[in-house]
């Protein structure tokens, strides 16, 4: 598939402008001449440039894509708007600034990391919205609600009792939330290090992701994968120097080590930045689950599919695994213990399907009880619903 602002397009005389152009004016450019052939035979110059802005003033769809989606699913906005801010509320009404992880109970109630106004948020599955904890200042304090305080919380897990751990990041702490609302500090010192130990003396770099196992083990993405026990001692999994089979690292990059989600049999599965989802046993054994990068389907020992690098990971209760693509702006598929692929929402699934609009970078994902997944659209602020007929 090649997607809508491929830098490889042939340009006709447009090839000055790809690099300074809004994307948007590659997507008019490409649907213009996909359904208006007739017009492109004709050398494109300051005509079709005049044309492009005007289709983008017209259809406001700056730094924004039109993705078809499945004609098996349904998707709508969820909660919040495309405007940032902070407001508590119903639907649409409410608004939020830069949510980010998004954890859901067995309830089907969910938490989102309402990152730049440094709280937690809660919505029911009818999207009322509520602000579960976090006084909006940031801080590292402890206490009930809106008494404590974030700086910057970012992923966020749920246990199976309802225990919500969020990943603090710039605070550089593991935070955990009851039930209640009541919130403590799981671990670190709130030092910009990376230290084992016991949980109050152990140390996290930006700790920005999380998930956790049936037994209540927590898994954290900083620079290393760095688990915590029930009993609060946390140690080094995998680090930056981790290779794998072919001398290639495991975690690729430390701006952006990528996502993980753990199973219930406390199988890590991290989403790196070349694209590849990796594996990891309780014995440290790394293998290759699943690539999706395009760039490597050739002799590729296992599935591909048509992105480059996933955002969001997810699982779901039967281990089907869930990701979001960053460079196809909304592209979701599941992959199967058994390496099978289905696309869940693309843009060239059907071209009869009816259309939903996502934002530039939606982020993070989760899966419900009921197979319902969720998106936060973390630039549009909004939370997408995603259900399967």
């Amino acid at each position: 598939m090649t997607h809508i602002f491929d830098s490889s397009v042939e340009w006709a005389g447009l090839e000055r402008y790809e690099k300074y152009s809004n994307p948007s004016i590659l997507w008019c450019y490409q649907r213009f001449k996909k359904e208006e052939g007739v017009f492109f035979k004709m050398r494109l110059d300051r005509v079709f440039i005049i044309v492009a802005i005007l289709c983008i003033s017209c259809f406001n769809y700056a730094y924004k894509l039109i993705r078809r989606v499945n004609s098996n699913v349904v998707v709508s906005i969820l909660a919040g708007n495309e405007s940032n801010g902070y407001i508590d509320g119903i639907g649409k009404e409410a608004k939020f600034c830069g949510p980010a992880g998004i954890a859901i109970n067995s309830s089907n109630i969910i938490y989102v990391a309402d990152s730049c106004n440094n709280r937690i948020r809660k919505i029911t599955p009818s999207g009322i919205v509520t602000t579960f904890a976090g006084s909006g200042q940031e801080g590292a304090k402890d206490g009930i609600g809106k008494e404590a305080s974030f700086h910057y919380p970012n992923g966020i897990a749920i246990s199976k009792n309802g225990v919500i751990y969020v990943a603090d990041t710039l605070n550089h702490k593991i935070r955990k939330i009851t039930p209640e609302g009541v919130v403590s500090t799981l671990a670190g010192s709130g030092l910009n290090d990376n230290k084992d130990g016991i949980a109050s003396e152990a140390s996290f770099v930006t700790p920005s992701k999380i998930s956790v196992d049936k037994n209540d083990n927590i898994y954290v993405l900083d620079f290393n994968i760095r688990k915590i026990t029930l009993e609060g001692v946390v140690s080094t999994v995998v680090d930056q120097e981790t290779r794998l089979a072919n001398g290639k690292p495991l975690i690729v990059s430390s701006s952006n080590p990528g996502y993980i989600v753990v199973d219930d049999e406390g199988i890590i599965y991290l989403a790196n930045t070349f694209g590849e989802i990796m594996k990891i046993s309780q014995n440290i054994e790394i293998t290759p689950f699943a690539n999706l990068n395009p760039k490597k389907k050739v002799n590729n020992p296992y599935g591909y599919a048509d992105y480059n690098r996933p955002a969001g990971i997810t699982i779901d209760s039967h281990r089907n695994i869930y990701t979001i693509s960053r460079e196809a702006f909304g592209k979701i598929d599941q992959i199967t213990q058994d390496g099978r692929i289905e696309t869940i929402i693309d843009s060239e699934i059907n071209e009869s399907i009816d259309k939903i609009k996502f934002g530039w970078m939606p982020y993070w994902i989760a899966i419900g009880n009921d197979d319902t997944i969720y998106v936060t659209d973390t630039f549009d602020n909004k939370i997408i619903k995603i259900t399967r007929k």
